[in-house]
């Protein structure tokens, strides 16, 4: 089996920011906490690609959905060998795809 590749895009690079500076205004260890957990979810889609759902008002089996707690994960699957992460959204803010 090929090597899966886990590209992180620009846009989670500034959600993961967001996240790491609203958490540890709070606490420094939960803002590490969470963005590990979150790291390590992207890891486990190398071995499960379509552990998400299909995005499904989107029509598209490659836009997938996960949660890891209050966070909702957007990915797609480009190939058998990468799969890129698009956003990383707090459930209470509405998705977006721009």
């Amino acid at each position: 089996m090929a090597s899966v590749r886990i590209i992180i895009t620009p846009d989670v690079d500034d959600d993961i920011r967001e996240i790491y500076d609203y958490l540890s205004a709070y606490s420094l260890n939960a803002a590490l906490g969470q963005i590990d957990v979150l790291l390590e979810k992207f890891e486990l889609l190398k071995q499960f690609p379509r552990l998400g759902k299909a995005i499904g008002t989107l029509n598209n089996e490659r836009l997938r959905e996960f949660y890891i707690g209050k966070y909702r994960i957007a990915y797609y699957i480009v190939s058998d060998t990468q799969i890129d992460i698009l956003r990383v959204h707090h459930t209470s803010h509405p998705p977006s795809f721009e």
